[in-house]
């Protein structure tokens, strides 16, 4: 100033760093596999994509029967700085095994079978069809189950036309494909 004097002072700036974290590289699963993801969990908060906002630890699981690809994304926030990743995971059908096909909601009887079989099935599904192989992996027949509306649905087939024996029978729709086991006696 004009007196002679000097004025003084000080100020702390503290810059913190941005979060640093990744979810990983777009993956590709199986639809009855599960992934988990891990992230520093000393961040302030984290928020997911799907609205949970408690944790640094995800658990991801799609329920049996979906495909299709999905983003996961999570915003952190660490001490006023925000940061977010976002990882791509694509579910495919995998299945190439022979499963209980009750448990997808497909009933098949009588099983074995002389003639007439009932194939139970869900009707609000769209384009299902179902295929019957041999067991040299040859495709014996082949057709659409109607969309009825309904959950569930029956379709009878007349299967005297099949030899005695093991037959597979394979159903598929847009979200997946699914085996069981079909017997002739």
């Amino acid at each position: 100033d004009n007196t002679g004097c000097a004025i003084g002072d000080t100020v702390d700036i503290i810059i913190n760093k941005t979060p640093d974290f990744s979810l990983g590289n777009d993956t590709t699963l199986c639809t009855d596999e599960t992934l988990e993801i891990f992230l520093p969990d000393d961040f302030d908060q984290y928020l997911w994509s799907n609205g949970q906002i408690d944790g640094w630890y995800f658990y991801v699981h799609i329920s049996k029967f979906e495909v299709g690809t999905t983003d996961l994304e999570v915003i952190v926030t660490d001490n006023g700085c925000v940061a977010k990743d976002t990882i791509g995971i694509t579910y495919e059908s995998c299945n190439v095994g022979i499963e209980d096909l009750e448990g997808i909601g497909i009933n098949i009887y009588p099983n074995p079978s002389s003639g007439i079989i009932t194939i139970e099935y869900n009707g609000t599904e769209e384009n299902q069809f179902f295929s019957i192989y041999n067991m040299q992996g040859q495709e014996i027949y082949t057709e659409e189950l109607n969309e009825c509306r309904e959950n569930k649905c029956n379709k009878t087939l007349d299967v005297t036309f099949l030899n005695k024996g093991a037959y597979l029978i394979r159903f598929y729709n847009n979200r997946g494909v699914r085996t069981g086991k079909l017997f002739i006696q």
